[in-house]
């Protein structure tokens, strides 16, 4: 009986051991998977430690064991709260606790290993060296075992009670988990107080693995995808090794020793295992890792190659429909998925009327759907109408996920993906591998779509001057030149330029993130410099667009009631770090009453955070002070520097076409000189005015904007 549950001890440790090392290695940059690691190890070292002691001849060797044992067990209940807390996000809630109950687990570390803890051990029942409690055992039982591991449970309950969908489910098996864990563990007492009743329930421990992996499993609670390929490599690692110890063990018990399992032997043994260990690890780790992606993980796809062919094949096109054939291609083949559809909402009205449900749902949530989760939500009562009429939609169309493609807020099309063949779920790296195609696409579509436009405005106009008379032949050949150029410069800002900088930031963005391994701090600083880079010119060209769009009578105005003072204290809070960084005060001078014009809020933000951010790159030192003042019937912003200022005749040419001020490149060379010629021209399109005004060189400048009020 005795061997019984000294194996039932190792395999409880050995699972535990494999199953840490799973979490771990799913992800080890994620705080939630490092503390799961943790306190699955210190479960492997109580169950390990346990086998030790119940495989012990002597009781100096028992007693070791048991104290060691114990040093293990201590551990486990705060480990146990934290990730808990973790999972529940509510760390902050309990930071206190945390802190205090750690502080006390290390008391109890040091004294675990003294008589304090465990007395000593003694024959009981069918256990010839059992373990008696020291006078502070039962403080340990109480305050951490019960206390911390019942506060945990609490928490989860409590939580529990408000918490939807899959998040709702995953609390509920980590409840079922945690109790069938600790309620076996909890029949190790009563012997230690002389209450004659075997420690049955520890066989039972090694279930909240089954319970806690269903979890994973089925509602992405760490998402076990890629915990089963490891968890196989892994599973075959301890199952060699131990095989090999308990052989090793066997034989020089028999051929040294006479066939007695000493302390002696266990020392020996776990020295020789070491070595073997230690130099046959990476070959046979590198073999098994071979092997399971052979036999197990043939249809596995690797994310970075798709979104890397994906994103060079977009760059080079400009047709829709092109566009729909890489996508249907790439996604069916590495996800193994039974159809792709993409719906492009601008190009009929017939996509609008049999996407309006979803469409109406994406319009307040920028996130993707599952259809699975929305059944989930519908059977516990936490839907919605919307979320109903999304799930019939998404059903009759025969769709499992809905991705939502946006650019700058505004949804251009929808990606519908059909079920897996295989029927498994889609993992949360099919979800983020998604998000980032979908970026991309998006960009690609509206590429495309400024491409058929363009194309489209050529051939108009190139009907219309067929009819002008010959006295106009001159001005309408001039006229022609212009258009081309201007589709020209349409086609290749938006295309040759946004799209291959849309991909670097992606790649950047990868490789900082660590998605294709660790740098240095050398290399990172040079990525983080490249990325900001990247952004400027994305800003740049979107610049160009706008101006593109203003001049073909295609900018949109959606006016409204703004509240000026705030949008300039939001403003000024968002560049507030790009002063600080370059050592210039930043102050805002205004009453307390409020501000409101009739504007166009985005585009007027647009305005005021170019005019101080300019005041923030041309001044080197001194101060930035921006005033909020009613004029009149109007409402009157201004931002005064203290940096070059200008000449008298820079300030009539400032707001034409790519001009910049004399002394500007000296301080920024980035500028193209197009930022306060659209600034201008949005304000005026505003009903607004916009002007500059500086006493000299080397004498500041202020730059005026007014507005019409609003009552």
């Amino acid at each position: 009986m005795v061997k019984f549950f000294a194996i039932s001890g190792l395999i409880n440790g050995l699972i535990a051991f494999a199953f840490g090392l799973f979490g771990y290695f799913k992800n080890r940059k994620v705080f939630l998977n490092r503390i799961f690691a943790l306190m699955n190890l210190s479960i492997a070292w109580w169950s390990c430690a346990y086998f030790f002691w119940l495989a012990s001849h002597t009781e100096i060797v028992a007693l070791f064991w048991t104290r060691i044992l114990s040093l293990g067990s201590v551990w486990i209940p705060i480990l146990y709260l934290h990730w808990v807390s973790t999972v529940l996000d509510i760390n902050k809630n309990n930071k206190i606790l945390i802190r205090c109950s750690y502080l006390l687990t290390i008391i109890f570390s040091a004294i675990s290993l003294t008589p304090l803890f465990v007395l000593r051990v003694e024959p009981l029942l069918y256990f010839p060296s059992w373990p008696r409690g020291g006078i502070l055992y039962l403080l340990y039982i109480l305050i951490l075992y019960i206390g911390l591991s019942g506060y945990g449970v609490y928490q989860a309950l409590k939580t529990y009670k408000t918490a939807a969908g899959h998040k709702r489910e995953q609390i509920k098996y980590v409840v079922i988990g945690s109790l069938l864990g600790f309620g076996g563990g909890v029949t190790n007492f009563p012997l230690w107080f002389d209450i004659h009743f075997p420690p049955y329930g520890n066989i039972f421990v090694f279930l909240y693995v089954i319970v806690f992996g269903y979890a994973m499993l089925k509602y992405r609670l760490m998402d076990i995808r890629v915990i089963v390929k490891r968890g196989t490599i892994f599973s075959s690692l301890l199952l060699v090794v131990g095989s090999a110890y308990v052989l090793a063990a066997w034989v020089m018990s028999y051929l040294i020793f006479g066939g007695a399992i000493t302390f002696k032997v266990q020392i020996l043994t776990g020295v020789v295992i070491a070595l073997l260990t230690g130099f046959g690890f990476q070959p046979l780790y590198r073999w098994l890792q071979k092997t399971t992606d052979k036999f197990l993980f043939k249809g596995e796809y690797r994310p970075q190659e798709l979104v890397g062919s994906i994103s060079s094949q977009l760059s080079m096109v400009l047709e829709i429909k092109t566009v729909r054939e890489i996508l249907v291609k790439e996604l069916k083949n590495a996800l193994r998925i039974g159809a792709v559809e993409l719906a492009v909402l601008s190009t009929l009205d017939g996509e609008r009327r049999r996407l309006e449900d979803s469409i109406k749902y994406f319009q307040t949530k920028e996130e993707i759907v599952v259809a699975d989760e929305l059944r989930r939500k519908i059977q516990e009562g936490a839907t919605t109408p919307e979320i109903v009429a999304l799930l019939g939609e998404m059903e009759r169309l025969e769709w499992a996920i809905s991705v939502p493609l946006y650019v700058k807020e505004r949804l251009i099309g929808i990606l519908g993906l059909s079920e897996k063949k295989s029927g498994d779920m889609f993992t949360i790296d099919d979800l983020r591998t998604l998000d980032i195609i979908a970026s991309q696409t998006a960009i690609t579509l509206e590429n495309a779509q400024l491409y058929e436009e363009t194309k489209n405005f050529s051939q108009t106009l190139q009907r219309e001057v067929e009819r002008q008379t010959a006295e106009l032949k001159k001005v309408n050949e001039d006229l022609l030149k212009l258009d081309k150029a201007k589709s020209d410069f349409i086609s290749i800002a938006s295309h040759q330029l946004r799209t291959p900088l849309s991909i670097i930031k992606g790649f950047i963005s990868m490789l900082l993130e660590g998605s294709y391994g660790k740098m240095n701090k050398e290399v990172r600083d040079k990525l983080e410099k490249t990325y900001s880079s990247a952004e400027r010119l994305v800003k740049l060209v979107d610049a160009l667009l706008d101006l593109t769009h203003m001049e073909g009578g295609k900018m949109q105005f959606n006016y409204g009631k703004v509240n000026f003072s705030e949008m300039v204290q939001s403003v000024i809070g968002e560049l507030a770090p790009q002063a600080e960084h370059k050592k210039l005060k930043l102050k805002l001078v205004r009453s307390d009453e409020p501000f409101f014009v009739w504007a166009d809020g985005e585009k007027l933000r647009q305005v005021i955070m170019n005019l101080i951010d300019n005041a923030i790159k041309y001044t080197e030192k001194g101060c930035v002070s921006v005033f909020l003042e009613k004029s009149g019937n109007a409402c009157q912003f201004a931002v005064k520097d203290t940096g070059m200022g200008m000449q008298p005749d820079e300030i009539t040419k400032l707001f034409q076409k790519f001009v910049r001020g004399a002394n500007a490149p000296r301080l920024h060379t980035e500028g193209a000189g197009v930022g306060l010629y659209v600034a201008k021209k949005l304000i005026e399109e505003q009903k607004g005015q916009v002007w500059a005004e500086s006493e000299g060189e080397g004498k500041g400048s202020t730059f005026f904007v007014r507005m019409p009020e609003s009552k």
